[in-house]
């Protein structure tokens, strides 16, 4: 299930706003023009001889004349803030690529940063591979031992922050694609 970019709440919610701000505009030229009612109405009068009929209808046209600039102004006033909101979802848009793009680069570099501390964690389980079958053959020390132990240990604990933070890259990144699930992110 692929989520386009514009499907986010962000992105929603500003298309709901642009819509409303078309639908105020279209009002208020409407407006800007006058309204025309029609009414009928049709009665009957009971006399005791006979039945009168009476038939009224009106036609009404009203004309805003004095309130004309006021409507004109709203009508402008809801135009610019409709521009507002193309340039406010602009750059929405494009903040939110250059975001799905920094954190795609975030990934790549905290790939990469694992993918050496990993083949760091081999090098140096192979030295104290090396150092512990020196020292049970007697010609290395304990302190070189641990020194060597020690670099294991760091270097063990360098591998599981960069896959940490392998992990924390990927998820932002998926949530940077508006995506929830992993399977679908990539």
């Amino acid at each position: 299930m692929r989520v386009s970019i514009t499907e986010l709440p962000q992105f929603k919610e500003i298309a709901f706003e642009m819509e409303s701000s078309e639908r105020e505009n279209k009002s208020r030229l409407s407006n800007m023009f006058g309204n025309v009612n029609f009414q009928f109405s049709r009665s009957m009068i009971d006399f005791d001889d006979y039945d009168q009929y009476e038939w009224r209808t009106l036609l009404t046209y009203s004309l805003p004349l004095f309130d004309r600039f006021n409507q004109y102004t709203d009508y402008q006033q809801s135009l610019a803030k409709r521009k507002s909101l193309e340039v406010k979802k602009n750059y929405e848009l494009n903040n939110r690529q250059s975001l799905v793009d920094m954190t795609e680069k975030n990934l790549r570099l905290a790939y990469k940063n694992f993918k050496e501390r990993e083949t760091a964690l081999f090098t140096s389980q192979k030295l104290y591979a090396d150092s512990l079958s020196q020292f049970r053959r007697g010609t290395l020390s304990v302190n070189e031992l641990l020194i060597d132990q020690d670099r294991l240990l760091r270097t063990e604990q360098l591998a599981n922050q960069s896959l940490t933070q392998v992990h924390l890259s990927l998820m932002n990144f998926c949530h940077a694609r508006g995506k929830a699930l992993l399977m679908n992110c990539l």
